[in-house]
């Protein structure tokens, strides 16, 4: 069995205390584990949500605005949802992500 196309599915990230890890306007297309570290969740009015150790996994409806903020240094592994189609936010590495969230920044402006 060829397993290739689901490790794709998967990163682990480092951030540092205070780093926005995802934002409430962001598509929501991962789960995220905590690896190590801490993190705070914030509702779309800024209010205390959660708070998420090592162990937790975040997933969120679509549509539910929340905001994460790594609340230590933290490692994540995201579990990104797989999607049919080269371009979907689901079939794109995290470096493809990155650069066109800074493509629409650049629109938006």
């Amino acid at each position: 069995m060829d397993l290739s196309r689901y490790i794709r599915n998967f990163a682990t990230e480092t951030f540092a205390a205070g780093d926005v890890i995802f934002s409430q306007g962001d598509e929501g297309t991962s789960m995220y584990i905590v690896v190590e570290g801490e993190v705070d969740v914030t509702t779309e009015d800024g209010a205390d949500f959660a708070n998420a150790k090592a162990g937790h996994l975040l997933e969120f409806a679509p549509g539910e605005r929340r905001t994460i903020v790594a609340r230590s240094d933290a490692r994540l592994l995201m579990v990104l949802s797989p999607w049919p189609g080269d371009g979907h936010p689901g079939a794109m590495t995290l470096e493809e992500k990155a650069e066109a969230r800074e493509k629409a920044a650049q629109h938006s402006q």
